[in-house]
């Protein structure tokens, strides 16, 4: 998704998110920290820099460990040595998942650049076969951080059990 971007307004910002893997902590030669993150999806993994204005109050609030899912801002510019882009985040937060659990909804999440055709005929082929009274929402998210939700059609409601949850485990994660 990167490489889709429009990088000829240097001043742009664009929403990212993804899953922390790793974050080398560094201090300026003036002694400010700042960091380095090491973020993934399921389009592919990048590197942010975080300037200490941004960096140190994320990882004062310990959102910049492994594991955690967070989003930001990122500034994205070509490296005139390298011809790389290069990312600089600001605006570090917990990425917070919408809670649609009160409706008893079968989640399904579903990736644009990851997912395709045969994912939503394989999805339609496990419904089909646990009918039952459970809505089902698909949730679409793109590498850029834009999601959109549809909840499927009437005659796509499931009932809820093990069979179905391992069928769908590889997009209900």
């Amino acid at each position: 998704m990167l490489d889709e971007l429009d990088t000829r307004d240097k001043r742009a910002r664009y929403p990212f998110a993804g899953m922390v893997r790793h974050v080398e902590h560094k201090v300026t030669r003036k002694g400010k920290p700042f960091g380095v993150l090491h973020i993934e999806d399921f389009t592919g993994s990048c590197e942010v820099v975080c300037w200490s204005e941004s960096y140190t109050p994320a990882r004062d609030a310990g959102l910049l460990m492994s594991g955690s899912v967070i989003r930001l801002q990122a500034n994205v510019q070509v490296d005139d040595r390298t011809e790389t882009l290069r990312l600089t985040g600001s605006q570090i937060k917990e990425l917070k998942v919408r809670n649609t659990v009160s409706n008893g909804a079968v989640q399904i999440n579903l990736w644009v650049a990851r997912h395709g055709e045969k994912d939503l005929q394989a999805i339609h082929k496990i419904l089909s076969q646990h009918r039952g009274e459970a809505p089902v929402e698909i949730h679409f998210q793109s590498g850029t951080g834009k999601r959109a939700t549809i909840e499927v059609g009437e005659n796509l409601r499931v009932r809820k059990c093990a069979a179905l949850n391992d069928a769908l485990a590889e997009w209900t994660e």
